[in-house]
């Protein structure tokens, strides 16, 4: 049996990798500090006056429940971003999490994260089997003629 070594992995793959690998770690740590609640989902509709202006947004859990968010003062130390990236978000469909407070009867965000990210399959620099070729298979019929 014939191997062929396999691609080596770009650095691209390999940066993806390594930011799948912070922020795997980092937002554990940062939801664990925090003592409010979170919700995790992908953002369906962000209501703005303007493009620095968003007001609230509509986010769709895992369960299938569309929650509304007023947004209110953002924490935005990392990796926290603004509420002008929800649009990013809407686009992309990359999940979110968000820390909101009640107020009044109403969830407002406090803090907005990137989700966790799809799997990434990354090539490995193993080397990969290639079955060995086979002859062109004959006719019978055309030997017999």
């Amino acid at each position: 049996m014939t191997t062929v070594p396999a691609a080596r992995p770009s650095r691209w793959r390999l940066l993806v990798l390594v930011a799948v690998v912070v922020v795997a770690v980092t937002i554990p740590i940062v939801l664990l500090v925090s003592q409010r609640p979170t919700v995790t989902g992908v953002v369906v509709r962000v209501n703005a006056e303007s493009l620095t202006d968003v007001r609230s947004f509509d986010l769709r859990t895992a369960d299938g429940q569309v929650l509304t968010f007023r947004v209110g003062k953002l924490d935005l130390s990392a990796p926290g971003f603004n509420a002008q990236h929800l649009t990013v978000h809407a686009a992309t469909s990359q999940p979110v999490i968000v820390e909101y407070e009640e107020q009044n009867g109403e969830r407002v965000a406090v803090r907005l994260l990137d989700g966790p990210l799809p799997a990434v399959s990354v090539v490995s620099p193993t080397t990969v089997p290639v079955p060995p070729s086979s002859p062109a298979p004959t006719s019978s019929a055309s030997r017999s003629a």
